[in-house]
């Protein structure tokens, strides 16, 4: 018969996979941590400040038997996936802005042409 620890393990190896390969959605960003997604149902936030060598799950309780151990190849793969994605998402939202921008001085000259 399995064992507690035997089932926990086996969900940590279930995650720890998806995390390595990818398998998850970012739902968000931000300077130090990756919010992510795991079958549209299981959140997890990931440590991403201070690039492969230091990932790791950075979920409020740090004592928590979810907390999941990752090997540097996994730290390394998931790196590889994450920061391609954290890159586009900074653009993403940088490009965003500056949209609003030139909507908001367009808007401003238009106003200022019509008073003339």
């Amino acid at each position: 018969m399995e064992t507690m620890k035997q089932k926990i393990q086996e969900v940590h190896d279930y995650f720890r996979g998806k995390l390595v390969r990818g398998d998850f959605k970012i739902v968000d960003i931000t300077d130090h941590t990756v919010h992510v997604k795991i079958d549209d149902e299981y959140s997890f936030t990931i440590w991403s400040g201070s690039g492969a060598k230091y990932i790791r799950t950075a979920d409020t309780c740090s004592y928590s038997f979810m907390n999941i151990t990752f090997t540097q190849e996994d730290k390394e793969a998931i790196w590889d996936n994450l920061h391609p994605r954290i890159i586009r998402h900074k653009q993403e939202v940088l490009i965003n802005e500056k949209q609003e921008e030139v909507e908001k001085l367009q808007k401003e000259l238009k106003q200022l042409t019509e008073n003339c």
